[in-house]
């Protein structure tokens, strides 16, 4: 790990992307590069939710910036909830970025909630070298100090979103056919027409996703691939 420089920091982000079903299809098998991924070991799928990229900096003197994945900061007023929760999860004294979705704006059913899945500086040191596995560890051991990471897991049915801030929850491969189904199950439901939840982000936890500086866009792509919903332009 290095001193973090102040600088910003493109958070990862990939261009890989795919279905995840045959024909978005439960009953024809996942798709080539879904069977791929889910059998890489130390591999899971989390939410992929509808929301704003959002790199949260909390500074030495507890002041919180958001900014958005263009180098820009949010137009956005933290609340004081989401400030106490931010807080509470950063030590005092010292420098941490946290990586997340922040979810306001776009989906109208949904204001002031943070949804987070990476530690990308933790106490003033980029945590460059660090595997995805150790920094998602560092960032459960912190939201949920108690060991009870699914009390802040993101919940599938919007009517039970209550909390500022949630905990992108892991999937194994073998969860992701039923997980799919489910949230078809929801979109058709609620009758979506902007879904909050997108689709899935399949992320390796083993040394391929050890972190690189983020001094460019997509410095940190090789260890993710986007399962985006079915919509209106695919072509099966």
């Amino acid at each position: 790990m290095n001193e973090y420089n102040g600088n910003f920091i493109f958070p990862p982000r990939t261009k890989m992307k795919s279905e995840l079903f045959r024909s978005h299809k439960a009953a024809n098998g996942l798709s080539p590069i879904a069977a791929l991924w889910s059998r890489f070991p130390n591999t899971f799928a989390q939410l992929k939710l509808n929301g704003n990229r959002n790199i949260i900096k909390v500074n030495a003197d507890r002041s919180i910036e958001f900014w958005n994945r263009h180098e820009g900061k949010q137009d956005y007023v933290v609340t004081a909830e989401m400030r106490e929760e931010i807080l509470r999860i950063s030590p005092e004294g010292t420098v941490t970025v946290w990586d997340s979705e922040l979810m306001d704006k776009k989906f109208k059913g949904i204001k002031d909630v943070i949804y987070l899945y990476d530690v990308l500086v933790w106490e003033g040191k980029h945590n460059i070298g660090m595997t995805y596995g150790e920094r998602y560890a560092l960032l459960s051991s912190r939201v949920a100090p108690n060991g009870n990471a699914s009390e802040y897991h993101m919940p599938l049915e919007l009517a039970s979103i209550e909390r500022p801030m949630y905990l992108a929850q892991n999937y194994v491969g073998s969860e992701w056919a039923a997980l799919w189904v489910k949230l078809q199950e929801l979109w058709k439901a609620e009758n979506w027409d902007t879904p909050w939840i997108e689709g899935l982000v399949a992320k390796r936890f083993d040394a391929v996703s050890q972190l690189q500086k983020g001094n460019q866009e997509y410095n940190n792509s090789g260890f993710m691939c986007r399962f985006r919903r079915p919509h209106k332009n695919y072509r099966s």
